[in-house]
């Protein structure tokens, strides 16, 4: 099963929530827990937050029913793999769900094992990739998050991509020249310091422990090295 996947959790049922959350939690996962549906959506849309990787949805809430959440999210282009939890086993509800562009449905009570293994399933279906791990280091392909020994380091997009370009090869020296291409879309331009810039801040919110991972080699550029050899 994948570790460190981000869950976003929505049902009005706080007893379930709070046991779901924290069963996902022990196993390596991220989950927030909605008991309002409207809450719940407003944070899938809000502008400016990176998107879950699961979302698992019940169907019968007071405010706005799992039907509603799910049309209106695929309706403002909503991506994340949605898998509805719900105690409704109907098969003319679980239709409507999979018609609805729901990836799944899951009948309450259920095994959280397998509710794992269903969503392992769903988020590899959309190209999802195992977060890269260097000596406590770790870079999620999918969203622009970092951490340090289980710390949470706040990047932009753009140091972001630097980590994980030269964490996802290391030890592959990537000069000047070719990070200005690849993160800036900068193929010549002598005068500019935005490399030295995005590799010296970078290494100021890694923190004197990981900013070693970094490794300026003189002369040619930059490559990411284990911490342990650093």
């Amino acid at each position: 099963m994948l570790a460190g996947m981000h869950f976003c959790l929505i049902d009005d049922d706080p007893r379930f929530l709070v046991k779901l959350q924290e069963g996902l939690v022990e196993l390596g996962h991220e989950a927030e827990a909605f008991q309002s549906s409207a809450e719940g959506l407003g944070r899938l849309l809000a502008k400016g937050q990176f998107q879950p990787d699961v979302l698992l949805l019940d169907v019968m809430m007071p405010d706005l029913d799992g039907w509603e959440v799910l049309a209106r999210y695929r309706a403002a282009g909503g991506k994340t793999a949605v898998i509805f939890v719900t105690g409704r086993s109907e098969v003319d509800d679980r239709v409507r769900g999979l018609m609805l562009s729901a990836d799944d449905y899951v009948i309450k009570p259920f095994d959280l094992r397998e509710l794992l293994a269903r969503a392992t399933t769903v988020v590899r279906r959309q190209g999802y990739e195992e977060p890269i791990d260097m000596d406590g280091l770790v870079v999620y392909r999918n969203k622009p998050r970092v951490e340090f020994e289980g710390r949470r380091i706040e990047v932009s997009h753009r140091e972001h991509a630097f980590l994980e370009l030269l964490c996802s090869t290391p030890g592959h020296v990537y000069s000047r020249e070719v990070l200005l291409a690849k993160l800036w879309d900068i193929h010549f331009d002598p005068q500019t310091n935005v490399v030295e810039v995005l590799v010296a801040r970078t290494r100021k919110k890694l923190g004197a422990q990981a900013s070693g991972v970094i490794e300026t080699v003189v002369g040619q550029g930059d490559r990411a090295t284990g911490l342990g050899s650093a």
